[in-house]
């Protein structure tokens, strides 16, 4: 059988990635990413084309750049692309991305994490997020070879839509990855950091983050996302699927991997029920009421010792009068019974599922794990991993976010005293107490004004 070159160097890449952990294959992660960029580039300035709308912002930062640079109008900058002094300066360019990129956070936070199958171990994630992140950046890949850069755009644009609303992400006709999204999320904080760094003003780490999140939005982008959630469910169930229907590379873009995993829909909760059966010993009204240290609320049917559903919220939870439940879970009957399931309600979080592997003593070994119930929402907080989740275990977003966790930091302040007395360099003595005692909750702390002043 003869093998084009082309083919022959696809599959040796992705031989090379086969069996390799999530950190080594983000190695190479930078370098690909600057590839993909430097070819929208071109297209962006090589093609002659009607933007949807204005040219993204980090073609016109770029073509400004040059214009500064070379006195030549930007748009009709195709005219004389092989200008060698043009040349020069995309080159540049690229050198200056080449460095921003490893420093953008831009995958690192967006791959799921907790991807372990039947019978598989820690380092059994670490490969399957190799793989992931692999197969994410080859689809990538093909969305930037296959499509002019104004369609990329106009289908980015279609996708993200404005700050803080929600989208269909069936209105994508050319995206087929949710990582040619957040490539574009990083092309755009490159676009908006050239001023500083032509200028040799240092770019700090809080600086891209502005960069990235705040000034673009991306947060709504990868919050609003629900492959996480479809490619965690892939892995911790492919167990059950047809045999040519385990791997990734079974699967050509993310949209057909989640029309698979709805059409799955009852073998995963099937084999979900049967491994909740298997583990009913250890789920019982004892272990549960071991298993939850409330601040507030209680739980349902806690007076008659017997496990009872709340009829009007449907869990297992009785809130306080202001409606509102604050606990700590330490067991993962407590995790398996806060999570529950109801007819009008799916909750996603695994450290409360029954699976083959144990998520909830993975996850509590690292740090405590706070549940928060307000008017009926749940809440799951670990600082530790910086999640703070909703009931489909999706980041929450400020305002809600501000809202939950001060309900979880009143409760926990109760065993130090007042949190909102401050000493004289505005610093709450009851804040700092919080957060040596629960890693990963200084910066919380510190972004609601209890730490002191902004340091700038």
């Amino acid at each position: 059988m003869r093998i084009s070159r082309r083919n022959l160097s696809l599959l040796v890449e992705h031989l090379l990635v086969e069996g390799m952990s999530y950190e080594e294959v983000k190695k190479g992660a930078p370098k690909k990413i600057l590839k993909l960029y430097k070819s929208y580039m071109w297209k962006a300035i090589n093609e002659k084309v009607d933007w949807p709308d204005d040219p993204p912002a980090p073609v016109l930062q770029v073509l400004e750049y040059v214009n500064e640079v070379h006195n030549i109008d930007a748009y009709e900058i195709s005219d004389i692309i092989e200008d060698s002094n043009l040349f020069k300066t995309i080159k540049t360019l690229e050198k200056i991305f080449s460095k921003l990129t490893s420093k953008i956070i831009v995958l690192g936070n967006t791959i799921p994490y907790d991807v372990i199958g039947q019978g598989e171990n820690e380092e059994s994630r670490e490969i399957n997020r190799g793989q992931i992140l692999s197969w994410l950046l080859k689809r990538a890949k093909e969305d930037f070879a296959n499509n002019t850069a104004a369609s990329l755009y106009k289908d980015f644009k279609s996708i993200t839509g404005a700050r803080g609303t929600q989208y269909d992400v069936s209105t994508a006709q050319v995206i087929k990855s949710p990582i040619t999204a957040r490539i574009f999320c990083c092309i755009d904080a490159m676009g908006r950091s050239i001023e500083e760094i032509t200028g040799y003003y240092p770019v700090t780490g809080r600086e891209l983050d502005v960069a990235f999140y705040d000034t673009f939005g991306v947060e709504e982008l990868l919050d609003n996302y629900a492959w996480p959630n479809d490619i965690e469910l892939f892995f911790q169930y492919r167990h059950v699927f047809p045999e040519n229907k385990r791997q990734l590379n079974d699967f050509s873009s993310y949209s057909e991997i989640a029309k698979f995993i709805n059409s799955m829909g009852e073998k995963i909760e099937a084999e979900m029920e049967r491994l909740r059966n298997q583990n009913d010993d250890i789920i019982n009204f004892d272990a549960t009421k071991k298993g939850i240290k409330f601040f507030r609320g209680s739980l349902f049917g806690n007076d008659s010792n017997e496990l009872k559903i709340n009829p009007q919220t449907q869990y297992y939870t009785k809130p306080d009068a202001e409606g509102i439940v604050v606990a700590q879970i330490l067991n993962r009957a407590g995790a398996n019974r806060l999570c529950r399931n109801t007819p009008e309600e799916k909750c996603e979080w695994c450290t409360g599922a029954m699976t083959d592997y144990n998520y909830f003593k993975q996850y509590s070994e690292e740090g405590p794990i706070f549940y928060v119930e307000i008017g009926g929402e749940r809440f799951q907080i670990h600082f530790v991993s910086k999640q703070y989740m909703d009931v489909s275990d999706n980041s929450i977003t400020e305002p809600k976010k501000e809202k939950v966790l001060m309900t979880l930091f009143r409760e926990l302040a109760k065993e130090f005293g007042d949190l909102n007395k401050f000493d004289k360099n505005s610093i709450s003595p009851v804040a700092v107490a919080i957060s040596n005692k629960y890693i990963g909750s200084k910066q919380l702390l510190d972004k609601y004004g209890f730490m002191g002043p902004p340091q700038y």
